[in-house]
Formats: structure tokens, C-alpha cells, sequence
């Protein structure tokens, strides 16, 4: 019975470390999914002021 109890008490151990790694990971995912819509807006300013400054051509057809 003991035996069992140590299993549990093991297994209890694993499950907390690995939501805590769990918790971690989103953290970190919610951070790059920031950093990455700031660079997406910052390319797309880069883009419209690009576009701003090139001279439309006439389309020939």
C-alpha cells in the first residue's frame, strides 16, 4: 500500500512540474505572439510608406 502512496505522490509531482512548464510555455507564446503582431504592423507601415513614395505607372494595355 505504501508502495502506491510514493507512485501517487510521484506522479502528483510530475503532473505539477509539467503544468508549470505548461504555464511557462503559454507565457512565452503569449510574448511572441506580441512581438510578433508589432512587426507585422511595423512592415506594413514600411510597405505603405514605400508604396507612398514609388510613382504609380500607367498601366499599358
Amino acid at each position: 500500500m505504501q508502495r502506491g502512496s510514493s507512485f501517487d505522490q510521484e506522479v502528483a509531482l510530475r503532473q505539477q512540474e509539467v503544468r508549470k512548464e505548461l504555464a511557462q510555455l503559454e507565457g512565452r507564446r503569449v510574448a511572441s505572439q506580441v512581438q510578433l503582431n508589432k512587426l507585422q504592423r511595423q512592415l506594413h507601415q514600411l510597405n505603405a510608406a514605400s508604396n507612398e513614395s514609388v510613382p504609380h505607372l500607367p498601366v499599358t494595355r
